[in-house]
């Protein structure tokens, strides 16, 4: 749940960069580039670093990018705080042995794909069922039922595509009034809303705890309809520009709210009644009072050249990185296996997750793995420390200390539970404790720190990792 709960995070700090930038400008909300391309920014970082965390472990921030880091140091952070808090709770959300976060989570995810597929199969069938009809140069398709006009995309990218018109629409609208609902429509076709639409909703759903996701997702939409209204009108005097809007406000008032809502590109969408009066007042303005385009054109190319650019970079220090971390285990005497897991940071200077971009001495290794996984005692030893507060210290969490035979001392911290006490004896194998997330830490790992007569150590000089 710890992966998640950090790219839940990650998105919602992500979100609030795009949105604050359209109070700054408020000319933005009218760009469809300018949203898609800040939602596949959010999204596209937030997968890349779910992967990373779910592939290379929950503490893997320690191989992100360091200055990706330090910009969500916070957020970071807070989930660190929040999962160590649930970790410490006397209770757990489980019942008959289900993870109820991960239920709730699973089960409204389930509810809203389910609605969507539902609705795409019910527009889907309305298309099917509709019959073509030559009006003007184009063949669009005729339904008996009560809609507003929408273009259909088929999934399979091979450009099939349908504009569907309500019957009673197409007999109250004169021909010009078809034509400029038909271009509207064709503008929709043109930028692929559909699948670009269908998609993104599925996306939205994977994310439906960030309601600042699915704010934008709604922004785009209302956008690429202003996007296909200034298509609709474009060339247009000032006069055939207000009998366009004059024909909006007319279908909107003809679509009650019993009306079929859409998984498509619709000329009219239903929403609640606050929502649309904001979107359709928008559309309006919009058609009336053309924005300039071309700059809002060349904001959203140049927001996609940085995504672009955002994404290789991230994508390649996370391959590089991602090579140099492979499946280990820190092994004893006789090749005992005290801990299977990754290597996450190393002994030495090292960059510190917690200090805003500065170096620190990492005094011991750490190795990232899941909660719970089993630590085993290199070789006889004994126990010397067992405790929650290690030398009055809280950032080292549940910390357990062994010496073994000869006299090599070594530290594991961050633990989430530990299976001995101070002074007990240990043979090879015997398990000391598990892998947790207490104390000062960005995810389940464990902190291992050695001392030879005294003197602290690299600890893979001690005990071999072996890949």
């Amino acid at each position: 749940m710890t992966e998640i709960l950090i790219t839940l995070f990650l998105s919602l700090w992500l979100c609030i960069l795009p949105i604050g930038f359209t109070y700054l400008k408020p000319a933005l909300k009218d760009s469809a580039n300018f949203w898609l391309a800040s939602l596949l920014w959010v999204i596209g970082c937030s997968m890349i670093t779910l992967a990373v965390l779910l592939i290379d472990g929950p503490d893997s921030p320690n191989l992100l990018p360091q200055g990706f880091v330090q910009a969500n140091a916070i957020g970071i952070q807070l989930t660190s705080a929040i999962s160590s808090s649930i970790n410490e709770l006397p209770f757990t959300f489980q019942w008959a042995g289900i993870d109820l976060v991960s239920f709730a989570y699973l089960f409204v995810l389930s509810f809203l794909l389910l609605r969507l597929a539902l609705g795409r199969m019910k527009v889907v069938k309305i298309a099917k069922d509709a019959i073509a009809r030559q009006i003007g140069s184009h063949t669009v398709f005729v339904t008996d039922i009560r809609c507003s006009p929408f273009a259909l995309q088929s999934v399979r990218f091979d450009h099939i595509h349908r504009i569907v018109l309500p019957k009673g629409l197409v007999a109250s609208l004169s021909q010009d009034q078809i034509e400029a609902v038909i271009q509207h429509e064709r503008c929709h076709i043109k930028h692929r809303d559909d699948l670009i639409g269908l998609w993104l909703k599925v996306l939205g759903a994977l994310f439906w705890p960030n309601l600042l996701l699915g704010k934008m997702i709604k922004h785009w939409r209302a956008a690429t309809e202003i996007r296909a209204d200034s298509a609709a009108v474009k060339g247009k005097s000032k006069e055939a520009r207000h009998h366009y809007a004059s024909m909006l406000i007319n279908i909107m008032k003809g679509l009650s709210d019993k009306s079929t809502p859409f998984v498509a590109p619709a000329f009219f969408t239903r929403s609640t009644n606050k929502r649309r009066l904001e979107e359709e007042k928008m559309r309006i303005n919009s058609i009336i009072q053309p924005p300039n385009r071309t700059q809002l054109s060349l904001t959203g190319k140049f927001v996609a050249l940085v995504t672009f650019l955002i994404f290789g970079a991230f994508s390649s220090a996370i391959a590089s990185n991602s090579k140099q971390r492979a499946v280990s285990t820190l092994l004893g005497d006789n090749q005992q296996a005290i801990l299977t897991g990754r290597l996450t940071a190393a002994f030495g200077t090292a960059p510190d997750p917690f200090g805003n971009g500065k170096k620190r001495n990492h005094k011991g290794i750490d190795i990232g793995a899941e909660y719970g996984t089993p630590i085993y005692s290199p070789s006889k030893a004994k126990v010397l420390v067992a405790t929650d507060l290690y030398k009055n210290n809280p950032k080292y969490g549940k910390v357990v200390v062994i010496e073994t035979a000869n006299g090599t001392k070594t530290l594991f911290a961050h633990l989430g539970e530990y299976k001995v006490k101070a002074g007990q004896k240990l043979r090879p194998g015997q398990l000391i404790a598990e892998v947790g997330s207490t104390g000062l830490s960005t995810g389940p790992h464990v902190h291992v720190e050695t001392f030879v007569d005294g003197v602290r150590v690299d600890p893979r000089s001690v005990w071999q990792l072996a890949e």
